[in-house]
């Protein structure tokens, strides 16, 4: 990661009168990436109401990556190579019509993250509960940075 980060600054132009409404197109790196939080699993019923299921969680120290990752932005703002230009987080959802289909783009999709036993169960009781046309959703923070170069 560090070595990434050096090869972005070394690539991206210094802009000093960089205006932040307009694309970085030059002068800057987005960084996008999930957050650490385990993403919730919910079931949305017919009537608009959503049932919190459980989370998909770290089966591995992956998260420990996500970590040390943060870890090196921070420093490379704090040594001086970028500043933050703009921060926002927001919502990722992702829809499935079955059960099995969200536990299969888990296991394809996400290696380091699993559905435990007690969670699918839970689901399928929901699910099985719900009138038609209950739809599961997966839903995850992603944070979205804007790291400006900070001198050439």
């Amino acid at each position: 990661m560090v070595h990434a980060l050096q090869e972005a600054w070394r690539v991206v132009r210094f802009a000093p009168n960089y205006d932040f409404d307009k694309p970085p197109f030059r002068s800057g790196v987005l960084d996008i990436r999930p957050q650490t939080a385990d993403p919730m699993i919910f079931v949305r019923l017919y009537d608009g109401r959503e049932v919190h299921c459980g989370t998909v969680q770290y089966k591995t120290n992956a998260v420990a990556l996500h970590t040390k990752a943060e870890n090196y932005v921070q420093l490379s703002l704090q040594e001086g190579w970028f500043i933050m230009g703009a921060e926002r987080d927001f919502e990722w959802v992702d829809k499935y019509d079955a059960i099995d289909d969200l536990i299969e783009s888990v296991e394809e999709d996400w290696p380091s993250r699993t559905v435990d036993e007690d969670v699918a169960l839970r689901l399928m009781q929901v699910m099985q509960d719900s009138m038609p046309g209950a739809q599961i959703l997966i839903r995850q923070r992603i944070g979205l940075r804007m790291l400006q170069k900070a001198h050439s």
